[in-house]
């Protein structure tokens, strides 16, 4: 089994994976809590319905895990936020500032999961995850939208796209993308995102998802 390492340039920390020996049990985790996102295509977004990116040929985003319980074989993860920002320069993630070298290593193997690190991917940069870093994360969820701040890179913020009875949010089920049961679908306010590896996002008006989240070692798509 080979180990795999990200080595993360200037104020980063390394992500590093060992595979399990034959003889080891898997990790048992599972997290829950609540998602937000918010992407480059106009809402509702036709890549959460298996279709092609509209308006454009491409669809950039930011989206967050706000764990309100949490494990990761037997570290506990309550209260910690898991942020991921994805452009034309690849994926950066996020790891809650306040977690203990402990948790930043469970929440780092979670990453990975959701994101996985395959061969090749250095080759295509959109598709390769450029670092871990740990950062000071708010997300904040309200009966009218949502919010997410980035230490030192951006975010944006939402308002629910309100349906036909003029005071529930507009749902979609089972979306294609991000594995919830439930998402209630937004329009961005403001939607800027800029980091060190070419990441450049500044858009308003776009489509984003907020809904519950529950994963454990056995979901099958975390991610689409």
């Amino acid at each position: 089994m080979r180990l795999l390492w990200l080595i993360v340039l200037g104020t980063g920390v390394a992500l590093a994976q060992a595979a399990p020996s034959e003889k080891s049990a898997p990790p048992r985790w599972h997290i829950s809590g609540m998602f937000t996102e918010a992407c480059t295509c106009s809402p509702p977004c036709t890549c959460n319905f298996g279709l092609a990116p509209s308006p454009h040929d491409f669809c950039y985003s930011v989206f967050s895990y706000a764990i309100k319980t949490g494990e990761y074989d037997g570290v506990p993860l309550d209260g910690l936020t898991l942020t991921c920002a994805h452009g034309q320069g690849g994926y950066v993630w996020y790891i809650d500032r306040r977690a203990t070298p402990a948790q930043a290593a469970a929440l780092r193997a979670i990453a990975e999961r959701i994101v996985p690190v395959k061969p090749g991917y250095r080759d295509s940069p959109q598709r390769y995850v450029q670092a871990v870093i740990p950062a000071a994360i708010t997300q904040e969820v309200t009966d009218h939208g949502s919010r997410l701040e980035i230490e030192g890179a951006g975010g944006f913020d939402n308002t629910f796209l309100i349906g036909g009875d003029g005071k529930t949010p507009v749902v979609v089920l089972n979306n294609t993308v991000f594995n919830l049961k439930r998402s209630l679908k937004g329009r961005t306010g403001t939607f800027r995102y800029k980091d060190r590896f070419g990441n450049d996002l500044d858009f308003k008006g776009t489509n984003t998802n907020t809904g519950e989240f529950e994963y454990d070692q056995d979901t099958k798509r975390i991610r689409g």
